[in-house]
């Protein structure tokens, strides 16, 4: 089982860097706060914060398209 921290490769390391600052910015261009993208997500926030930390593969289980939908996905909320 691969562990999610360990990360031996310079270039693996970069590209979840520039991922998680790439989640950053979507999150904040959707105006969306880390509990709004994970509810989005359904994930914890705590794995938003380890995912905009760049302790998180993107190409694990699709997670690039997954955060991409969850941070244009709009909920509606109805007053009554």
């Amino acid at each position: 089982m691969e562990r999610w921290h360990t990360v031996t490769n310079p270039t693996q390391r970069l590209e979840r860097r520039r991922f998680g600052k790439e989640v950053r910015n979507l999150r904040k261009e959707y105006n969306l706060s880390r509990q709004d993208l994970a509810d989005n997500l359904n994930v914890s926030l705590e794995a938003v914060n380890r995912i905009e930390k760049g302790y998180v593969d993107p190409n694990v289980n699709n997670l690039r398209k997954k955060v991409h939908q969850a941070a244009k996905r709009t909920v509606m909320r109805i007053s009554v």
